[in-house]
């Protein structure tokens, strides 16, 4: 929460000191600081670090060895990356404003590169080793450090100092998180062992599911880049930013989900195909809400956080608020549910098909409509690989899809919206269009679903899976009764 908190004075400094073809090169060193490790890791560190919660019970002095071929690989593929994009560069036809900067930009930018990919080592391991405290304690730092020492260069070396703010950043990042694993582990960063050919063998699948999974999360940023240009890129970061505040809330609905379906599989596995259907009812009585909300509050927090300047943002940033939609439907309920339910391969297999939609959707959709039809794109997909994901449920368990509670939430949210609709221009002031919108947009959505779906029903659900401190929240909202089981 602090670096969501910082962050948003971090993307108000960004927006009203940085044209949208500078913040673009934010957002190309962080695509690029994961795709090098998924590159050229060629998967080892993902094989390697999904073994070490097994490790810790059974061989905790082989951590550290691994440890450090995580680390040679990291360093090469940062490195490997960084020296192929700068002579390739000039074949590829996107990163303008990356063509323009200095040699010594360059030699900041592949150093930065093998930093931030070791760095992404080590907060991996330090999750794979359930070290939570030391994994909020780097990414507190990267929030407060980061955006200063970026502003700092920028000050005096201009769109060169941006990259090498960043590079600076992971560096000292890189350095600390080193520090933080150092406690908990003692690591051989000796070279005088190389890598097993053997496990490269063995760690392919891994490489996939990498590309994968980078495609899945920043697939929509590599498109802007390649058919709409760095502007393009930097108003579409700057508008996914401020959907990404949203992230907790997701992130907390996801373990909550996560823990309450691995507790049902494995004690009462024939209730489990039920829990599919009550969390769907849940996520579609829910997730509109969010959406609503978040999307009426993007008008006043473009005007605030930016101006004028990055007004651009604003329809896809209503579009993207509404993917909200399909992570908890999709990424969440189905996608947990296979998770428990199915073998990796099949989760690798609905992913793969969701990004297969998404790509060429994407594409055909920036083409045609620009930024807004690249918004879009990852909605349709999540909606088709959610209906492939309940056709593999539904062969695997007998489950019943809730038809009816589904569609009555997009009613209830389609009714809200015509609402929101006409008060977003009912004065002359944004502050008190944004309250009107939020009062009687909100105040239909309730009503009706308070009115339209059956009370008694929704409170044994919640009572079955959100926790019982959440209780209170959800009794405000749709006048409940709870009583304990």
């Amino acid at each position: 929460m602090f670096q969501k908190f910082i962050g948003v004075f971090a993307l108000a400094a960004y927006a009203r000191l940085l044209v949208p073809e500078q913040l673009s090169l934010i957002a190309i060193y962080g695509l690029f600081g994961q795709l090098a490790l998924v590159m050229f890791g060629f998967g080892v560190v993902p094989f390697i670090i999904r073994q070490v919660p097994e490790m810790i019970h059974h061989n905790p002095d082989h951590i550290g060895a691994h440890t450090r071929k995580c680390y040679i690989i990291a360093v090469f593929a940062g490195l490997a990356f960084g020296l192929t994009l700068y002579f390739s560069l000039n074949y590829i036809p996107a990163f303008e404003t990356l063509k323009t900067i200095s040699d010594t930009s360059w030699a900041f930018l592949i150093i930065g590169l093998a930093a931030q990919s070791l760095n992404n080592v080590q907060l991996a391991l330090l999750s794979a080793l359930k070290k939570f405290k030391a994994v909020a304690a780097v990414t507190m730092f990267m929030a407060t450090s980061t955006p200063i020492i970026i502003l700092i260069l920028f000050y005096f070396f201009d769109s060169d100092g941006i990259l090498m703010g960043l590079s600076v950043a992971s560096m000292l990042l890189c350095g600390f998180s080193r520090y933080m694993l150092s406690t908990n582990i003692d690591i051989d960063i000796s070279v005088h062992k190389g890598i097993e050919t053997a496990i490269l063998k063995t760690s392919w699948p891994f490489y996939m599911e990498g590309f994968v999974m980078f495609f899945r999360r920043q697939g929509d940023q590599v498109v802007v880049a390649f058919i709409l240009g760095d502007a393009a890129l930097g108003i579409y970061f700057f508008a996914k930013r401020m959907v990404e505040m949203m992230a907790n809330i997701i992130s907390a609905a996801d373990r909550v989900i996560s823990t309450t379906l691995s507790h049902r599989f494995m004690t009462m596995k024939e209730k489990i195909a039920g829990d599919f259907a009550n969390l769907m009812k849940l996520a579609v009585y829910f997730s509109p809400l969010l959406a609503i909300v978040a999307a009426i509050l993007v008008p006043l927090y473009i005007e605030i956080i930016s101006g004028d300047k990055y007004i651009a943002a604003l329809i896809p940033g209503i579009i993207l608020c509404f993917r909200v939609i399909t992570d908890v439907t999709r990424g969440i309920v189905i996608g947990r549910m296979i998770f428990v339910v199915c073998e990796p391969s099949v989760r690798l297999k609905l992913t793969t098909f969701e990004v297969l939609i998404a790509l060429p959707a994407m594409f055909i959709g920036g083409y045609t409509y620009g930024l807004v039809g690249i918004a879009f794109a990852p909605i349709i997909s999540g909606v088709i690989s959610g209906i492939y994901g309940v056709f593999i449920l539904r062969k695997r368990l007998n489950i019943t899809f809730p038809v009816y509670d589904v569609l009555l939430g997009f009613m209830c949210m389609f009714m809200s919206l015509a609402v929101v609709y006409y008060f977003s221009t009912y004065t002359q002031s944004m502050y008190l269009n944004t309250i009107l919108c939020m009062l009687f947009g909100g105040m239909t959505y309730l009503v009706m679903m308070t009115n339209l779906v059956n009370k008694k029903e929704v409170s044994t659900l919640l009572k079955n899976i959100v926790p019982e401190k959440l209780h209170v929240i959800i009794h405000w909202l749709f006048k409940l009764r709870f009583v304990r089981a």
